[in-house]
């Protein structure tokens, strides 16, 4: 499987998602929290790309751990995830509840894996497609609906990124803000960028700007991992990059929603010895203790 489905995120689960955690601190946002929590049999376990982005904003007055609206314990830990550049950065533009639940709508045209890699055809740049995406890539077939789909390059390159897409608009996303046709400064204080379409007003592209030392890639939530891209970046019989499953999932464990354990549970059972291998030892060193690692 090269390119796969294009997307189609479930507009209700979105909605039900960010209706538990999306405004946790206004009176309003208690009421549909509530609301969710008797009307929902169940969260969505794809369409979450915008809970990962966005509730930094709305849980930092909670404590930690806490539950949100459908009786999840969630660790509190969106400080080093999405830290608050908003207190330091001007500007950007705060979405309320509507263009939350909206962005499930403006999602929904995104691009397949191989249409990236059509748009970003004989780049030097070294990347990769992340995520939920890349173990699919890696699998060799689509075993789930996605709602977005990721990249990850080396931050110092987003340049040559954005000039392959002139036609359209970066957006950077931190802590419950966008701030559309981000600028350098903005840039420098984010790591994850939309692409959006200016007729439309729809994303198509997410992209991560990751640490890196030249070719070594750096971890960012743990700086003493480092890894050269060449390690790291696979490739699908017909060309299109991913990122190596037992990186993928070394950012799934820092949370392990339920989506991600799935992904992981699907996963195992087609990566090598010394894949695993690689994974607990990274798991060892990152989340030590995690669940994970009795599985593998």
């Amino acid at each position: 499987m090269a390119g796969g489905a294009p997307c189609r995120p479930a507009a209700a689960d979105f909605v039900a998602d960010q209706s538990a955690v999306s405004v946790a601190n206004t009176a309003a946002g208690r009421d549909i929290r509530k609301k969710t929590a008797a009307n929902t049999a169940a969260p969505s376990t794809d369409f979450t790309f915008v809970i990962d982005t966005l509730f930094f904003a709305c849980r930092t007055s909670l404590p930690s751990p806490w539950k949100d609206g459908l009786g999840r314990t969630v660790l509190d830990d969106s400080a080093d995830r999405f830290p608050p550049v908003s207190e330091q950065l001007p500007g950007g533009t705060e979405l309320s509840l509507a263009e939350i639940e909206a962005l499930g709508a403006r999602w929904s045209s995104c691009w397949t894996p191989r249409q990236v890699a059509q748009h970003l055809a004989g780049i030097t740049v070294p990347w990769c497609v992340a995520a939920g995406w890349a173990l699919d890539l890696f699998r060799g077939t689509q075993t789930r609906e996605h709602g977005d789909i990721e990249i990850a390059v080396p931050a110092a390159s987003f340049p040559e990124i954005r000039d392959r897409f002139p036609g359209y608009a970066f957006d950077a996303v931190s802590s419950g803000r966008i701030w559309e046709n981000a600028t350098p400064d903005v840039l420098a204080a984010t790591h994850q960028t939309w692409l959006r379409d200016h007729t439309t007003g729809n994303y198509l592209l997410d992209v991560f700007r990751e640490p890196h030392d030249g070719d070594i890639w750096i971890y960012r939530h743990d700086q003493t991992i480092r890894l050269a891209y060449g390690e790291i970046i696979h490739h699908t019989p017909d060309g299109i990059p991913y990122l190596a499953p037992e990186i993928v999932l070394l950012f799934k464990a820092k949370h392990a929603r339920p989506k991600d354990r799935a992904d992981f549970d699907g996963t195992i059972p087609h990566m090598t010895p010394a894949q695993r291998r690689t994974l607990a030892e990274l798991l060892a060193r990152a989340h030590p203790g995690h669940p994970w690692q009795a599985s593998l």
